[in-house]
């Protein structure tokens, strides 16, 4: 009874492994890769820490399969940078989500930089399904192959917190008129400053 106990609370427990392998689609093959390079970072943690060269190697060595890279611009940079590595992606990210969202919704801005937005979620899908995003192409010691989405995605992220910034300018500028249009009439009509 005691060994059925312990079955059952080893069945109970909470997986994340097989709750990938149940619930995320195939993907062409993707998933495969994915719990794959799982496996490599449960095997060997200090790659969480430290990254490793090129995954092609590392995988072979540590699982035998050899994978040219993660197919996930994100777990790509988990390998080969580590968590810190992470870090810094996951913030840029999170800016150029944040940009896109203020200029898509924006009224101030015009169609083409709207659509320079969705070209940057465009670019951040296709990321999340190859390994183009933030790294170069760093695939392979004998084949490095930059890609140009990489490039793309850095530059349109660089134009969009320029017209952020600029669009802030502006704001702040118009105020300060604003402010200083209204304080000389105040001085004038000494009466109107005070409600009499």
């Amino acid at each position: 009874k005691a060994e059925n106990d312990e079955e059952e609370v080893a069945t109970q427990r909470f997986s994340l492994r097989d709750t990938l392998e149940r619930w995320l689609p195939s993907l062409n093959g993707r998933k495969r890769v994915w719990l794959d390079i799982y496996d490599i970072l449960k095997k060997d943690p200090r790659t969480l820490i430290y990254g490793t060269d090129y995954l092609y190697h590392y995988s072979l060595n540590e699982i035998g399969k050899g994978h040219n890279h993660a197919h996930n611009s994100w777990l790509d940079v988990i390998v080969a940078l580590g968590i810190p590595g992470f870090l810094i992606v996951a913030l840029i990210t999170a800016i150029a989500f944040w940009h896109v969202f203020l200029i898509l919704f924006g009224k101030q801005y015009e169609l083409w930089q709207k659509c320079i937005a969705l070209l940057v979620v465009c670019l951040m899908a296709v990321g999340a399904m190859e390994p183009h995003l933030f790294l170069g192409g760093h695939y392979l010691a004998e084949r490095n192959s930059l890609h140009p989405s990489d490039f793309t995605f850095f530059l349109c992220l660089g134009y969009m917190i320029q017209w952020r910034a600029a669009d802030k300018a502006s704001r702040n500028k118009l105020k300060e008129t604003a402010s200083q249009s209204n304080a000389p009439e105040s001085a004038d009509h000494p009466g109107t400053a005070t409600g009499n």
